[in-house]
């Protein structure tokens, strides 16, 4: 294949080309020769020899990725609530990461709350429902809150994911 390039050049001027090139799937050091083509599709090379220039690349064994979370979100259900307190809230989440490892995250509302450290291990990278975790909120009847709740991975990341906004006011039964 041939790639035009940007602007013309002259003899003994200078020109910076840019060809993008996909690497063989098999590791090893390959190199490739190449030549240039003038508009009239003459082919030459370099210097009065009319040599190749080439270039060469070492495709190596592919290396594990690095374990990470590269992705997590959740909903909470219901995503608001004004009744009788105190009341349950599901959040229910997905993380996705890149290897095999074991996730640690929390729940944190923006009150200073933090859900005990919670744990999913991953045999390869992929995707991940997180069990349903239960977050209750409000005390007592008159109680009203509004702020973000986040879904905060501890190991590996440390790394805040997915925040949504909840109220909550509280009334008498």
């Amino acid at each position: 294949a041939s790639l035009a390039l940007s602007r013309s050049v002259a003899p003994g001027q200078t020109v910076y080309i840019s060809v993008p090139l996909k690497p063989p799937d098999t590791p090893e050091t390959y190199r490739g020769d190449w030549k240039l083509r003038n508009n009239s599709g003459v082919i030459f090379g370099l210097g009065d020899d009319n040599k190749t220039f080439w270039v060469q690349i070492k495709v190596a064994k592919p290396t594990a990725l690095p374990f990470a979370v590269t992705s997590a979100s959740f909903d909470m259900v219901p995503g608001s609530y004004i009744g009788v307190c105190p009341f349950p809230i599901s959040l229910n989440g997905k993380i996705t990461a890149s290897n095999a490892g074991e996730v640690t995250y929390t729940y944190r509302r923006e009150d200073g709350f933090v859900s005990p450290p919670l744990k999913i291990s991953f045999d390869a990278a992929g995707e991940k429902t997180l069990p349903p975790y239960i977050m209750t909120v409000g005390t007592v009847p008159g109680f009203t809150w509004s702020g973000k709740v986040s879904l905060y991975v501890d190991k590996p990341n440390h790394q805040t994911f997915g925040e949504k906004t909840f109220t909550i006011q509280c009334i008498a039964p």
